[in-house]
């Protein structure tokens, strides 16, 4: 599997679908991550779409998974708990430090002189 394979996965996504899965509601999931119930729904459409399943079943209160839903939960939690034991142990490259260029260090071209065919 390559990395481009993954396509545009979001942790927030799983994060917010293990929140539900645990917290037992929505509410409670927006309450825990700092969220609105609506930006909780619209992680869980957006990871169902990426699945191309439905995980939770629709107007299920409180919210059930489908077959699909408890082994993504699996899959998700082992993920986010692996992150985060990692966190602070992955080498992050550092981008190249810019030379900063003063004002004094600039050239400017000569202007070009108009035409006088006018």
């Amino acid at each position: 599997m390559k990395v481009t394979d993954v396509g545009d996965l979001r942790l927030t996504w799983l994060a917010t679908f293990v929140s539900v899965s645990r917290q037992g509601s929505r509410s409670d999931a927006a309450k825990e991550l700092g969220i609105t119930q609506a930006t909780v729904t619209k992680h869980i459409h957006s990871l169902e779409s990426w699945c191309r399943k439905p995980l939770i079943y629709p107007d299920s209160v409180p919210p059930r998974l489908t077959d699909a839903g408890e082994e993504l939960l699996t899959t998700a939690r082992y993920v986010l708990e692996d992150l985060a034991d990692r966190r602070g142990q992955i080498p992050v490259l550092k981008p190249k430090t810019r030379s900063k260029i003063s004002p004094s260090g600039l050239r400017v071209p000569p202007a070009v002189p108009k035409s006088r065919e006018e």
